[in-house]
């Protein structure tokens, strides 16, 4: 579950920026979805999804975040 690079999105354009932290402390999140009829609605894929699982974080302290940055178009471009 560790993630250094978070995006984000502004008038259709896309940024990367780094987060810096210690490790996250996770446990395994038990759930019952009550109501999806919202997700059915707009993706009707979702209708035959299944949970696969699900973590949560009780949270950390000491968090660094950087500012957005541009990606150059060589890095954007398919393999």
């Amino acid at each position: 579950m560790e993630r250094y690079t978070a995006f984000t999105a502004r008038a259709n354009r896309r940024r990367p920026f780094r987060v810096l932290h210690g490790p996250w402390p996770e446990a395994p999140a038990v759930i019952k979805v009550l109501d999806d009829s919202l997700l059915r609605e707009n993706w009707p894929w979702f209708a035959n999804a299944n949970l696969a699982g699900a973590n949560f974080s009780p949270g950390l302290r000491d968090v660094w975040m950087g500012r957005p940055h541009r990606i150059g178009s060589a890095a954007l471009a398919s393999p």
